[in-house]
């Protein structure tokens, strides 16, 4: 996303308590817009689900409203699919991509990222990438998890190519596929 169009968003705290991202003004940004920021926007302007983000681990805790207050998780980064009747998507980041949160030096020693590749690249990946098979025109995603991982991959590879980094290939992503034959019951 481009300096201009980052400037386009904003966030605002709502009645509730909680926040919110809008973009301020719909005609500022033109057809040459980034990839990156028509997907933000895209999720910002579907109002078919709510991303519920949160950042945790490493001493943060985030309150979800279908999952109320989360400080730690078992697992890496994850997107929690909306409760039955609710369109809350919990999205949450670890910090660090790790549940204990952790600190690499990258870039030649001049930057430190948290964990295996720096949160935002993770952040990206369950906001805009995770989320996308919850949006309105996207639930055939939910039906064929190959698609829905290829997909990921690729809105992720999105942002790492903006940054200059070397596209990941995905063969790590996602939960294995098991085959089952015959009768299951």
């Amino acid at each position: 996303m481009r300096a201009n169009e980052a400037a386009n968003i904003g966030i605002r705290q709502k009645k509730d308590g909680s926040y919110e991202a809008y973009i301020i003004n719909k005609k500022a940004i033109g057809m040459d817009a980034s990839a990156g920021y028509k997907q933000v926007a895209g999720l910002i302007n579907d109002h078919s689900i709510v991303a519920d983000v949160g950042v945790i681990g490493g001493g943060l805790t985030a309150t979800f409203k279908d999952l109320g207050r989360v400080s730690s998780y078992s697992e890496h980064s994850s997107v929690i699919e909306p409760a039955p009747g609710s369109k809350y998507v919990s999205v949450l980041v670890s910090q660090g991509d790790v549940p204990g949160g952790t600190q690499v030096w990258c870039c030649g020693g001049k930057a430190v990222y948290q964990g295996w590749q720096p949160d935002f690249v993770t952040m990206y990946h369950e906001l805009v990438g995770e989320t996308l098979k919850y949006r309105a025109g996207y639930g055939y995603l939910r039906k064929d998890p190959t698609l829905d991982s290829r997909t990921v991959i690729k809105i992720e590879n999105e942002i790492r190519q903006f940054h200059g980094m070397s596209p990941r290939t995905g063969a790590d992503h996602g939960m294995p596929v098991i085959t089952v034959q015959g009768k299951v019951q």
